[in-house]
């Protein structure tokens, strides 16, 4: 029998990569730093994976925003200034 890749289970395996990618860079040596961090994320906002990027953009939204609210990467930082 053969397992199928369903775009629910690639949407899945994505979040959860970039999440822990963003808490990975939360526990690292990045936190010397006196600057914002920039994170990137590269997600399909239009076409047939609109949807479920852009609930893999909110997802990373709201890691950013938790992160922040709890001292942040970089704890001099204020969490408005480091969002965009």
């Amino acid at each position: 029998m053969k397992t199928l890749i369903t775009p629910k289970k690639i949407i899945s395996y994505l979040s959860v990569t970039g999440i822990t990618l963003l808490f990975g860079f939360a526990c690292s040596g990045i936190a010397a730093q006196t600057e914002a961090l920039k994170v990137g994320l590269i997600v399909p906002l239009s076409g047939p994976w609109a949807r479920p990027g852009q609930v893999m953009r909110i997802a990373a939204e709201l890691a950013v925003k938790e992160i922040n609210e709890q001292g942040g990467i970089i704890p001099d930082i204020d969490p408005d200034e480091a969002i965009n």
